[in-house]
């Protein structure tokens, strides 16, 4: 008998097997056993900032828009935001991270309002813009 018919036969080894190999990354998401998002979020927020530094390292000489436009074009890709629960405490931490990132490229002081950062770079704040991408998902 294989492992596989074994689990066919017992639905309660399947889950005790689920949970031993708790959190799952899976094509770069993390699924835990509760199917909670926070590690998820959380590693989609290191990703951001490990991004950004690397930006900001590589084209610091560069104008603030052109930094702008590869922050949007190379560090926003949260593949999977549209399955994630948005009113998760940890969606804050990403977008304080993202928040945090526009200061340091456009050079602003780091008590700059968090309200005038969007409109600014003349974007969505990172909120609004992961409530669009559910939108036009679903």
């Amino acid at each position: 008998m294989t492992h596989l018919t074994a689990l066919a036969l017992r639905p309660q080894n399947f889950l005790a097997l689920v949970k031993k190999y708790m959190p799952i990354t899976d094509l770069g998401h993390h699924i835990s056993a509760n199917l909670d998002d926070k590690s998820d979020i959380l590693s989609r927020s290191r990703s951001l900032c490990g991004k950004i530094n690397n930006l900001l390292c590589q084209f610091s000489n560069c104008d603030p828009f052109v930094k702008l436009r590869l922050l949007r074009n190379f560090c926003c890709d949260f593949y999977g935001c549209t399955l994630w629960d948005l009113a998760h405490s940890s969606i804050n931490d990403l977008c304080i991270a993202w928040r945090k990132g526009l200061r340091r490229m456009w050079g602003l002081p780091y008590r700059a309002h968090s309200v005038l950062l969007a409109p600014l770079c003349d974007l969505l704040p990172l909120g609004y813009e992961l409530l669009y991408r559910i939108g036009v998902f679903i």
